[in-house]
């Protein structure tokens, strides 16, 4: 799956950059790439996150003009999250059941959670009048569904380095919200996912008087970055 995602995406980028000039956008922003750091929002007890934790978005877009200053944006993407925090996944040989345990910080070199989409967004945009050089401001309100087709968990010390692939626990949808506000070719980013990432699953947090078990099903992850617009 995770290569059929990539072969899909490098053929959108080739039909954007090659297609009859009739049917590639003939405006700016039919291509983002968005680079954040992102966070699990309301993440259960025990859960110490990282701030390296970043996110890859690439998009394709289109759009239909209404107007002197607004359109509505639509089209394809593709994303790469990776989530630092002391969360290890296993899945256990017998059952297939995934568990989750929080770990001290000097037990391990890297933990993450790597989740691949594909993306479909449609956006309200609104743009200002442009200058003498054709930049212009950018407001772009969007949402966008996301068809997971990547799944990993990856677990290294100086010793081993394991990863387990597909968790049954996570949505096999997600939707999310999104806003860029710029001007010319960059601007700022942030999304928010207003699904469950997660169906099922807690998190085991050993504390010195108790073993916590919370569920996973409030986190939502949000992006805060930048975006280069061609």
């Amino acid at each position: 799956m995770k290569k059929i995602a990539f072969a899909l995406f490098a053929l959108l980028l080739f039909l954007g950059f090659s297609a009859d000039a009739q049917l590639k956008p003939n405006f700016k922003d039919w291509f983002f790439y968005d680079v954040a750091v992102l966070q699990y929002l309301d993440a259960p007890a025990g859960m110490e996150q990282q701030w390296f934790s970043n996110g890859h978005y690439f998009s394709l877009m289109a759009q239909s003009q209404f107007g002197k200053h607004f359109a509505l944006g639509y089209g394809f993407g593709f994303s790469s999250e990776n989530f630092h925090n002391n969360m290890r996944i296993r899945t256990l040989e017998q059952s297939g059941d995934e568990t989750y345990h929080t770990l001290p910080d000097t037990s391990f070199e890297s933990n993450r959670q790597n989740l691949g989409y594909l993306w479909v967004p449609l956006e309200l945009r609104f743009k200002g009048r442009a200058n003498s050089k054709g930049q212009f401001f950018r407001f772009y309100l969007g949402a966008k569904l996301g068809l997971r087709v990547r799944s990993y968990h990856e677990f290294e010390t100086q010793l081993v380095k394991q990863r387990y692939y597909n968790f049954v626990d996570l949505a096999r949808l997600r939707g999310d919200t999104y806003l860029r506000i710029g001007f010319d070719n960059l601007s700022l980013f942030a999304s928010y996912s207003f699904t469950e990432l997660f169906t099922q699953g807690e998190l085991i947090y050993a504390t010195p008087n108790q073993i916590e078990q919370n569920s996973l099903r409030s986190i939502r992850p949000i992006a805060l970055g930048v975006s280069i617009s061609l």
